[in-house]
């Protein structure tokens, strides 16, 4: 269940040096346009953070599936239409749902990650995106642990196979590159891991970068 006072321990968390928000509705308990949620996207909003929607393992009996519902979040995107939003693992089940939110939302994306594990899907679930336009803002995800970076990525880029030899249409390779080399930190508006290091690192004095050289 979320806590009434998220917006207060997102404020704290902020502070700390969050980026980005990550919620699981289902996993969580609560219905995606709570009150409490509510109010919580209104200060990610105002914080210009990215939420992240998704599961944090496999399906359990427990959990409440239908606040899982891409379309839960479209009174979400329109109230706060700058509210960047990533759906993890394409919405799955509901995929063409999620599509249709890409569709519908300018700050509203998906991830490929657990369809990435399943090519026969992830060839299907492409085609869509293909022919709906949306292409362009599906980022790349392995759900690792589950499912290994690599694999993922040799999945994506062989997805054609099912095509070869057949008159079934096939994903464009600039299309499956971009996907793979998309940068979702400069979409989201996160600085990179490489790009934090850099700024907390201890700017060197001139003597350190003389012993340095040596």
């Amino acid at each position: 269940v979320m806590a009434s006072d998220a917006a207060t321990q997102l404020e704290r968390a902020v502070d700390l040096g969050l980026v980005g928000v990550t919620i699981s509705p289902s996993a969580q308990g609560f219905h995606p346009t709570h009150s409490d949620a509510m109010r919580l996207y209104a200060r990610i909003e105002a914080l210009g953070l990215p939420l992240f929607i998704g599961r944090p393992g496999p399906l359990v009996a427990s959990g409440s599936l239908e606040f899982d519902r891409p379309a839960g979040f479209d009174e979400v995107a329109r109230a706060h239409p700058k509210l960047r939003i990533v759906i993890g693992e394409l919405g799955w089940p509901w995929i063409d749902e999620c599509l249709a939110m890409l569709m519908k939302h300018q700050n509203v994306h998906a991830e490929i990650s657990g369809v990435s594990g399943r090519p026969w899907q992830l060839y299907n679930a492409l085609l869509s995106a293909q022919s709906l336009g949306v292409l362009e803002k599906l980022f790349f995800g392995s759900g690792f642990p589950y499912d290994l970076p690599a694999k993922a990525i040799e999945n994506l880029y062989s997805v054609n196979a099912f095509a070869h030899g057949t008159q079934l249409p096939a994903i464009p390779r600039i299309a499956l590159r971009a996907i793979a080399e998309r940068d979702p930190f400069a979409i989201l508006g996160i600085d990179s891991p490489a790009a934090r290091a850099v700024q907390q690192r201890p700017a060197s004095t001139e003597g350190d970068l003389s012993r340095d050289m040596r």
